[in-house]
């Protein structure tokens, strides 16, 4: 009897210690690498209004046509092999268009662009269906460089940012709610 039972837990501790450890998906690196690290380029971008910040007459929502090469900005998802290294985290980039204004014959304001960047950490939500962006841990100018509502995972990975944003338009700033949306191309 003594023996059998020693055969029992043997096999039941060989199979047991053979058996795999199974990795949630917002912890398995190789995978999220694999699916999300790379850069990404905007498909769209949005306000919640229509404005005219190229002063052209045509107020609209769709910023591509409103910012100057705001089809160059970009997001950059960096995912290190091992995230828990000292040091080591998820790095969630993003590039926009930051508006400079320029008086031209002391009457006349006009917006020129610099593409300019910040970069945060991020972690994955158990789902996978958002990034949750951790709170910048130094000064940084959330005006040029808002800190995003939401940053969520789409069909197709594509990524969608929404933040908060003051650009200066023909009527002057205004405040807007802006929603980007980026597909990997890297």
């Amino acid at each position: 009897m003594k023996i059998s039972l020693l055969v029992f837990l043997s096999v039941i501790a060989t199979f047991t210690s053979c058996k795999e450890r199974r990795v949630a998906p917002h912890e398995d690196i190789p995978r999220l690498q694999e699916r999300f690290q790379g850069a990404y380029k905007i498909v769209s971008s949005t306000s919640n209004e229509a404005v005219d910040i190229n002063k052209d007459g045509q107020a609209s929502t769709d910023l591509l046509k409103e910012i100057d090469l705001l089809s160059n900005a970009e997001l950059l998802l960096r995912i290190p092999a091992n995230p828990n290294e000292k040091g080591s985290s998820f790095l969630f980039t993003q590039f926009w268009q930051q508006q400079l204004l320029v008086t031209v014959n002391t009457t006349d304001t006009i917006s020129t662009y610099a593409l300019q960047g910040t970069v945060r950490n991020f972690n994955f939500s158990p789902s996978l269906d958002a990034l949750l962006i951790a709170p910048d841990g130094h000064q940084v100018d959330l005006q040029r460089f808002p800190f995003p509502d939401e940053v969520t995972i789409g069909s197709n990975d594509q990524i969608k940012v929404v933040m908060q944003k003051r650009l200066y338009t023909s009527k002057g700033w205004k405040p807007l709610t802006i929603t980007t949306w980026y597909q990997r191309y890297n």
